[in-house]
């Protein structure tokens, strides 16, 4: 069986991590500029990602753990273009479909791998690669309520 497990960015940039034979899902954060380039310039410059880029699913999506609490906060939600959607899902399963994912281990990242990959790797394995993958993780909790519902939603009907 093969695995899934859930990195940071800083683990996904080791010269350890072996990319080959495995598909990525890269959540990267895209509304702070600074981060944003530092992002760009660590994916472009690093060789393993460099060799294995067809095998990667870059995501802009931002860390939007709650819409409800948006009210507590001065974030302008209208600053936050980019927040997971249903669209996000079917291009994730939709690259793993066209990737033969039942013949490759699956990586999920982001900045700390603790909010959106994390959550999306939990629900992916609970309702689509629960019969090919085995989960791998430090934890098994889920943070991400935004990405929660859409892949919920989606699965239900």
């Amino acid at each position: 069986m093969k695995e899934i497990k859930v990195l940071s960015q800083g683990q996904i940039l080791s010269e350890e991590v072996n990319l080959n034979n495995k598909l990525v899902i890269s959540f990267h954060n895209s509304s702070d500029y600074n981060i944003i380039e530092k992002q760009k310039v660590a994916f472009e410059t690093n060789s393993t990602i460099l060799k294995n880029k067809n095998n990667i699913l870059i995501l802009p999506r931002d860390d939007i753990q709650e819409l409800s609490k948006f009210q507590f906060f001065k974030h302008n939600l209208k600053s936050y273009g980019n927040i997971f959607s249903k669209n996000d899902l079917i291009n994730i399963i939709d690259f793993l479909n066209e990737r033969d994912y039942r013949e490759k281990d699956i990586i999920f990242q982001c900045e700390f791998g603790r909010s959106r990959s994390l959550t999306t790797a939990i629900l992916l394995h609970e309702y689509y690669l629960k019969n090919t993958h085995k989960l791998v993780v430090d934890e098994n909790k889920i943070r991400n309520k935004v990405i929660e519902k859409i892949i919920r939603n989606y699965f239900k009907k």
